[in-house]
């Protein structure tokens, strides 16, 4: 889990409690962690309410392939590579070779990698 935001509303302040002493005082909290997520709305009238939200962690690991040609000839100068299973990718090769999207475009002999 990257992270998840969760809003409050109805109140003029706001008090996030939650796991691994999380607290925040505005009305959206960005939070990062699984657990019980407690908010204190506090009224104009100085009126207060709580709320609790469970956030979880979706724990299954993604499950990575690679499928394209592998290899380059004098008459075949570039490869395509690509990777799924993720929802982002970052290739890293040879000569400083960058890519940040599922398909990667290759045309220098090497290892490559994809995070």
């Amino acid at each position: 889990m990257t992270s998840v935001t969760r809003t409050a509303s109805g109140g003029t302040s706001y008090q996030w409690s939650g796991p691994n002493s999380y607290s925040a005082n505005t009305a959206v909290a960005t939070i990062n962690s699984a657990g019980t997520y407690t908010v204190t709305v506090t009224g104009s009238n100085g009126c207060t309410a709580t709320a609790t939200t469970a956030i979880s962690l979706d724990g299954t690991a993604p499950s990575p392939s690679i499928t394209g040609s592998t290899n380059l000839t004098c008459s075949v100068t570039s490869v395509t590579r690509t990777a799924s299973g993720g929802t982002s990718y970052q290739w890293s090769g040879p000569n400083s070779y960058s890519a940040n999207t599922a398909v990667a475009t290759i045309n220098s002999a090497g290892t490559y990698t994809v995070t």
